[in-house]
Parts: C-alpha cells; structure tokens; sequence
C-alpha cells in the first residue's frame, strides 16, 4: 500500500483486512533523496511512532530470469513508441488523432505502466494506486512523467469509467486493437511497469519493490 502526507504530514493507509498478529512494517522513503527507514508498527497501539531516514544505496540488480512477460531483450533499446488514437486525461489530443507520445518526453525519467481496470482487488489495482501517489509527487516536476497503457479489451468510455472511479489523473492510452502497444511490450501479465530513461531507453522492467529508487537513480543519469 502506498500513502503520500498531506501539508500536515498526516497520512492514511486503508487496509482491506487486518494482518496477523495486527502488525505491520512501515517504510518512509523521501521521493527526491536516498533516504529511507523502516519500523514495525502494532496497529492496537496507538503510541505515537518514531521513525529515522538513513542513507541507503538504490537496488539496481537485473531483472531475473522468471520476471513475468520476459522483456530482457529490449533492455537497453529504444523503448517502442505509443501511438494511441484515444486518450484519456491528455490536454490537447483529439480523438481520432494519433499521438506520437514517447517521442516527445525525450528529457524525462517515463514511467510507463501498462494495465486493465478489471483488476479490481488484485495488484493491477495497487500499482495503479502506487502510480497515483508517484503523479501526486512528481506531478509539478519537469523530468518525470507518470503515463499508462489500458489494455484495448474495452471500449474508451468503459475505460473512462475505471479512469474516474480510480482517480487516475495521469494520461491513460487506450490500447488499439488487438492490444497493439500490449504486444509492442511483451505483454501478458499485467500490471506491466517499465522504466523509460531520458534518452528514451527502456531500462528497467522489474519494478516490484523498488520503483522510487530506480525513478531517482534514473533521475540522476543524462
């Protein structure tokens, strides 16, 4: 679960369901820095906690050999191109009118995440929340761009739907048939997050649990 604090500091972190043992681990990360920490926290206690941020050095291994859609091969090489003849949340795109998209963010970290909003319950729906509160971050920063690709298995106004029950805010591809830019990226298993650099490399497709660090470490490379 992901969480941002407001001009407060405050934060909420809804849970579908209490953990074992009413315990869970938090971990604060600071979105611009390598600082970061981490405390377990017993959720029937309501102490205030106490929390430090310390140095630490990005993960920046590989991908493994069982990451699911196996994109090793285009690490390295040019991302594919978006062209999408329907857009959601994009100023200036007219329907009908394709939209050479990635071509045009030379100069910025993308993180591009290709989904479906059928995934309800399931991890589509925590990335999807995840990419929320990276666009709440890095939304007024010049060389970031939070961008999504929904699969083309429904019509746009049904993926509009998705896009406004679950605040997207971001731009949101709706993927030509049949699921052209799902094909362009290996796509099989969603949620498929890849990391674009600023030269337009894909770099990194193996995101699970690392995808602030690997967003500042790319931030941080012409």
């Amino acid at each position: 679960h992901w969480a941002t604090p407001d001009e407060n500091g405050s934060f909420l972190i809804p849970l579908q369901q209490a953990p074992r043992g009413g315990e869970i681990l938090l971990r604060a990360e600071h979105a611009l820095r390598f600082l970061r920490g981490e405390v377990h926290v017993d959720l029937t206690d309501d102490a205030p906690i106490e929390l430090r941020l310390s140095p630490f050095e990005p993960n920046l291994r590989p991908a493994s050999e069982t990451t699911p859609n196996g994109l090793h091969h285009m690490v390295g090489k040019a991302a594919p191109e978006i062209e999408c003849d329907v857009w959601l949340n994009l100023e200036g795109n007219t329907e009908g009118e394709a939209v050479p998209f990635l071509k045009n963010l030379r100069g910025k970290v993308v993180v591009l995440t290709l989904w479906g909003g059928f995934d309800t319950k399931g991890p589509g729906r925590m990335r999807i929340e995840e990419m929320r509160a990276l666009d709440h971050v890095y939304g007024d920063i010049d060389d970031v761009a939070i961008v999504s690709v929904h699969d083309a298995g429904l019509e746009p106004p049904d993926i509009a739907d998705y896009v406004d029950e679950y605040k997207v805010e971001f731009p949101v591809c709706c993927d030509e048939d049949p699921f052209l830019t799902f094909d362009l990226y290996n796509t099989n298993v969603i949620p498929q997050t890849v990391l674009i650099d600023k030269k337009g490399v894909l770099r990194y497709f193996d995101v699970d649990g690392r995808l602030l660090e690997l967003i500042k470490d790319l931030r941080r490379k012409n």
